[in-house]
């Protein structure tokens, strides 16, 4: 566990650098510097694309923290606490979700395409999350239930891993740390995988919008196996099965969509050969 990267000191002032907080800068430049990238090879106007990718980083981390807000109420002193800038307490699919909204709102005012737009930043955000959850693992939150099976690490004693299972069974204590599934790196690899297949649509030259469902589809089937491996915050006071539920709705509606892009595309395919 690295929670400390390094500390940086300017007069009296001494400026410390998180794992976590670097993470979260280093995840929104890989996302835009990928974005504009995959944007310019694709020939998306630019200045509607920094229009919709601005409405984007500025909604993806206030999704984020009102869905955290909601369902961790006891990790907030006051309600000042929720408009706090330090990079901490987010729920990743309130950010998405939020982002998504606003994102399909620029595109309708920038006359960008959606699907085309969804596409070319969905590599970037799976990049972005990947590298997000890196810096969870260093800094040891997010983390996984007890488990004794390989592949499992064991955190130090100053970790909050430790201080979260002492306050679930205080006997613990003596026993020392226990080893936990790595989640974080659990959706780490399903980010990368969701980035490749969106990468190699494209490449194949997949219909608009087929990228981005199957990569959403298939990171989140990866979050809904990964849920029932990971530890609940002791903050927690949502209904344990709105995520399963929220996930299971977001599946359906992915495959839904896939359809229905799938049967457009094949009306359109009849449509040019009728006129021939």
């Amino acid at each position: 566990m690295h929670l400390e990267l390094f500390r940086a000191q300017w007069g009296e002032d001494v400026f410390t650098v998180t794992s976590y907080s670097a993470s979260i800068v280093a995840g929104i430049l890989l996302t835009v510097t990928l974005t504009l990238f995959i944007a310019h090879r694709r020939r998306i106007p630019m200045r509607p694309l920094l229009i919709s990718l601005a409405a984007l980083i500025v909604s993806v981390p206030i999704g984020a923290r009102l869905l955290h807000w909601l369902t961790n109420p006891d990790a907030y002193l006051n309600v000042s606490d929720v408009y706090e800038l330090r990079f901490r307490n987010f729920a990743l699919y309130g950010g998405i979700l939020l982002g998504g909204i606003m994102g399909y709102v620029m595109c309708r005012l920038t006359l960008l395409d959606p699907w085309r737009l969804a596409d070319s930043v969905t590599p970037g955000i799976c990049l972005g999350i990947a590298t997000i959850r890196l810096g969870c693992y260093l800094n040891g939150c997010c983390f996984g239930l007890p488990s004794s099976s390989w592949g499992a690490v064991t955190y130090p004693n100053d970790s909050p891993v430790f201080l979260y299972q002492i306050s679930q069974n205080p006997s613990v204590l003596f026993d020392g740390p226990q080893s936990v599934y790595p989640t974080q790196l659990y959706e780490l690899c399903g980010a990368l995988i969701a980035a490749g297949l969106a990468l190699w649509l494209m490449r194949k030259e997949a219909i608009d919008g087929i990228p981005f469902l199957v990569a959403a589809l298939f990171f989140t089937m990866c979050r809904a196996v990964v849920y029932f491996f990971r530890a609940r915050p002791a903050t927690w006071a949502a209904p344990d099965k709105l995520y399963p539920l929220l996930y299971a709705i977001i599946i359906l509606l992915g495959i839904a969509a896939v359809i229905l892009r799938l049967r457009m595309k094949e009306k359109d395919f009849k449509f040019v050969q009728s006129t021939y």
